[in-house]
């Protein structure tokens, strides 16, 4: 019984690290995707205000990301790539698997082993005609089944998978300019440990995103209410 709660731990751990680094892996992909689409972005509002003179307007109404495919400026339209990235759907499964798994350790608990032991013997015995009791071996058994469900469900309780993975509603980019100062600014959400850190040494105003362009003071913050739903300042514009 010990080779076998040796097992199911070391088999426990490996299946939370692989959960780990998978979720890590997605969202460092993502935030890759999210510094391509800021240097591209960027380089294409530039384009535009060599062409027409100004930088595109920003605002609750405009999409700049939309203007820009329009003016063929850009040959798709630019996105957060939590909207069309392949690795939600790897997080999605990741979400079922870890449901599933954490859902069979919860179960495994010495009630309900109990209740299956005894429904087996009942039935056993019955089969052979014997008498029925209860026998320490019983009680053995559970013990090793709670123990070992319990050092499942401790390898289980690390702080990043606490709970299943969820998307923060700041995932958008945003864009704001300024045509009295001929200024813009763009700024994204990042995911991932890695590259969390840019966020503080951008050099702009906003901690909490990563922010380019040519006057990063300006506002291309976010305000998630208690519905889950961003709103911004009436300048600036959120592209989903």
């Amino acid at each position: 019984m010990i080779k076998f709660l040796i097992k199911l731990t070391a088999f426990s751990f490996i299946f939370v690290l692989m959960l780990y680094v998978s979720i890590e892996a997605g969202k460092f992909t993502r935030d890759r995707a999210r510094l391509s689409n800021l240097e591209t972005l960027s380089k294409s509002i530039q384009f535009y205000k060599i062409t027409y003179g100004s930088y595109p307007l920003s605002g609750q109404q405009n999409n700049v990301s939309d203007l820009l495919y329009n003016e063929q400026i850009v040959f798709g339209q630019i996105r957060d790539p939590l909207f069309l990235s392949s690795t939600v759907n790897l997080d999605n499964a990741i979400n079922a698997a870890y449901s599933s798994y954490k859902d069979f350790t919860q179960r495994a608990n010495a009630d309900t082993i109990r209740m299956y032991f005894d429904r087996l013997k009942v039935g056993l015995l019955g089969y052979f005609n014997l008498t029925y009791e209860t026998t320490d071996s019983v009680t053995t058994i559970v013990q090793d089944s709670t123990i070992a469900s319990n050092m499942v469900s401790d390898s289980l309780s690390s702080e990043f998978l606490n709970e299943l993975i969820t998307y923060s509603p700041e995932c958008v980019i945003t864009y704001s300019s300024n045509p009295e100062t001929d200024s813009y600014e763009l700024s994204v959400c990042f995911e991932s440990d890695f590259f969390s850190s840019k966020k503080k040494w951008d050099g702009g105003n906003d901690d909490n995103r990563y922010e380019v362009g040519n006057d990063l003071r300006l506002n291309t913050s976010i305000i998630i209410d208690d519905n889950n739903k961003i709103t911004s300042s009436e300048n600036t514009s959120i592209i989903k």
